[in-house]
């Protein structure tokens, strides 16, 4: 994870990623896995939504909010896994 936090430049986006990364990513690498069958190819796939995630921190927090007032936060989140 400390790869991901020394990409953001502020403590609040640094707290909002880790809040995403801890909170979804074994359903990230889960939905992976599910649709690739591979260990590697699955941790691949999760580590680059990550960089997307972290690199578009704040376009993807006003989705995630979004999407939670909608209850459908995994349709914020699993995209990010299949289409990295």
């Amino acid at each position: 994870m400390i790869v991901y936090l020394s990409a953001l430049d502020s403590q609040e986006k640094k707290s909002k990623f880790e809040q995403i990364y801890l909170a979804y990513r074994k359903q990230m690498y889960y939905a992976a896995f599910q649709i690739l069958q591979h260990d590697e190819d699955s941790e691949d796939a999760v580590h680059h939504a990550f960089i997307k995630i972290a690199v578009n921190i704040e376009k993807f927090f006003e989705r995630l909010n979004y999407f939670a007032d909608k209850a459908k936060i995994s349709s914020v989140i699993l995209p990010s896994v299949r289409f990295h």
